[in-house]
């Protein structure tokens, strides 16, 4: 059993539940941007569901400052989807506008479906994301490759190909339902998480290795009752070590409004420590992953709670060497 943290978190900021701009001041303020009033908004992109409906993620940007995207439905297949089942996308600026281009629309078939998770790029330059369902029904994790020439016309589908179609209880437990980003390390393998089901066995910490072209995943921990269903994530440290956060958790006296857990390698397993359980006043339920900062220490944001009970922006930073 992972024991209680006695490290306390930093709230870098307490959103007021009827304040909707305070999200939007804070991000500023830690940029040292000047206040709203000088600002200019430009909207680059409106989704009508042909191209993309319902974008979940955040987006990825790459050196020539191109901008990549999901968008959970929407795309012209609805066969199996209500609304279409989800695209990938991509972002130029051309001129004084921008142009959408999109790269991949998922069927919700044995290509996936229903993308809820940010798509990266990884060392070989391509892209790299996961469907929350399709393949067998649990979701996947998916490759997209540009075309071999380069394209003459605006519509330029790249080349999906599935690299792991998870299969839940029929596979020894590996997995359902993949929500957060994923995340490589310096060797380039993948790391991720699955959050669905009704047993806490669905829940996993996985990871993906390719040898010889063709990855196969290990699952790294299953996710026990007393910290169930991460919805993001995790972050990679120098040393190898995940963190992430889930939206709730509990020990054997008390329940909390959610936890940050790292995972060590330990022998041949993996093993989990709870660093932080969230209390109500640090803000509860967080969804969203964490980031570390150049001197090692977690950011992170709760989606309720916290003084003002709109959620909170928190800092979390090691103690006693560690």
């Amino acid at each position: 059993m992972t024991r209680r943290s006695q490290v306390s978190p930093l709230i870098l900021h307490s959103f007021e539940q009827t304040a909707f701009a305070l999200p939007l001041l804070f991000a500023m303020s830690m940029l040292g941007v000047r206040p709203a009033q000088t600002q200019t908004l430009q909207l680059l992109l409106r989704f009508s569901g042909v191209n993309g409906e319902y974008p979940y993620a955040g987006l990825t940007i790459d050196a020539q400052g191109r901008l990549y995207g999901t968008t959970r439905q929407g795309g012209g297949y609805s066969q199996n989807c209500q609304g279409g089942c989800g695209t990938v996308f991509k972002l130029t600026h051309e001129n004084s506008g921008w142009v959408q281009n999109v790269l991949y629309q998922f069927r919700d078939g044995t290509d996936g479906g229903l993308p809820e998770s940010r798509v990266i790029f990884g060392p070989d330059g391509t892209l790299y994301g996961t469907t929350s369902g399709g393949g067998a029904g649990y979701g996947t994790v998916f490759n997209l490759q540009p075309p071999p020439t380069a394209c003459k016309t605006p519509i330029c589908p790249w080349t999906e190909t599935v690299i792991h179609d998870f299969e839940g209880t029929s596979n020894g437990y590996d997995g359902d339902g993949p929500l957060g980003d994923l995340a490589f390390d310096q060797a380039g393998n993948l790391y991720g998480t699955t959050t669905q089901g009704v047993q806490y066995d669905f829940d996993t910490a996985y990871e993906l290795t390719k040898v010889n072209g063709l990855w196969t995943e290990s699952v790294l921990y299953s996710f026990t009752n007393f910290a169930p269903h991460p919805h993001a994530g995790v972050a990679i440290d120098a040393n190898g070590n995940l963190y992430g956060t889930v939206p709730v958790a509990y020990s054997y006296c008390c329940s909390y409004y959610g936890a940050i857990y790292e995972l060590s390698p330990s022998g041949s397993g993996w093993t989990q420590q709870i660093i932080h359980y969230l209390q109500q006043s640090d803000g509860g339920d967080p969804y969203a992953g964490v980031i570390f900062d150049a001197a090692g220490n977690l950011y992170g944001a709760t989606s309720y709670y916290g003084a003002d009970n709109g959620g909170t922006a928190f800092e979390l930073s090691p103690s006693n060497g560690g």
